[in-house]
């Protein structure tokens, strides 16, 4: 019905209406430093879910705990190494990765289907391109050592796509949240814009979504759990001293982030694609 697009979906919608407001009163001066440390704190960890994720999976809970770390560090990795070979085309699958991956969120394990989560997600990608033009074209040049100029027509078309996807399946609170992150994209920095969605909207939803069901069953893998986030910061490191010192610290830590997240994104979208479409469609 035409009235679910307007519905808040749950808590983490809630939090997201409230910080959008909260992050437009703030003093653009902490958004920096502030959104890396969502990211970092909230952010990167929601992936550290995963390992309980994939071996409950029918398919794969047979299969011993370190073959699935090893599959996917190794998937991680070979990511991370594509950056440095094909930077544009590493830019390119993490965006359309990333699209799929976020446009999911708003199927809520019902109707789910690959275009429409690319198209919707490309809402959220394609939104501080077409506001904040230059500040986001600086940080893909940033990933890729490029020099890309302009790219609003495309994502232009991209966010027209994602806006007739939603008119044709409705998602429930698509609307409201839309708002917010219009607003959002309109009036903080492409970083904040970033860390506010992926921090409050989906990593929180991905927390709600599998977090209970993992820890009510296996509470003594909390301590794991954090030995898993730990592993994560210290590649991150690594990553990050690896980095020529002559660079700007600031561009050090965009291009550790963004390098770090599409590594980490890739197994975790590819996983989390499996879980949502066993949930949409049980019998496939």
């Amino acid at each position: 019905m035409v009235r679910d697009l307007f519905t808040i979906n749950d808590a983490p919608a809630v939090l997201f209406i409230t910080s959008t407001i909260t992050l437009l009163a703030l003093n653009t001066h902490y958004h920096f430093f502030l959104a890396l440390g969502c990211i970092v704190i909230i952010g990167i960890p929601h992936g550290a879910l995963d390992p309980w994720i994939g071996l409950t999976e029918p398919s794969l809970k047979n299969k011993h705990t370190w073959l699935f770390f090893l599959v996917y560090t190794a998937i991680a990795m070979l990511t991370c190494l594509l950056w440095f070979i094909l930077p544009y085309l590493s830019l390119a699958l993490f965006l359309l990765i990333s699209a799929h991956h976020f446009g999911s969120d708003w199927f809520h394990g019902s109707g789910f289907n690959n275009v429409h989560c690319i198209a919707q997600g490309g809402i959220i990608l394609s939104l501080p391109v077409l506001t904040h033009t230059s500040e986001t074209l600086y940080i893909f040049n940033l990933l890729t050592d490029g020099n890309l100029s302009d790219l609003r027509w495309f994502f232009g078309g991209w966010l027209t796509l994602g806006l007739i996807s939603c008119i044709l399946t409705r998602p429930k609170g698509v609307m409201i949240e839309l708002v917010f992150l219009v607003l959002l994209s309109l009036y903080t920095a492409p970083l904040t814009f970033f860390a506010c969605y992926f921090c409050v909207l989906h990593s929180l939803r991905h927390y709600i979504r599998y977090g209970p069901s993992i820890f009510q069953q296996h509470p003594q893998r909390l301590p794991l759990l954090v030995l898993v986030i730990l592993a994560t910061y210290l590649l991150g490191w690594m990553l990050f001293l690896s980095l020529p010192e002559q660079r700007l610290l600031e561009e050090k830590l965009l291009q550790v982030i963004f390098w770090g997240l599409s590594s980490l994104t890739v197994p975790h979208m590819l996983l989390v694609a499996k879980k949502e479409k066993l949930m949409a469609y049980p019998s496939q």
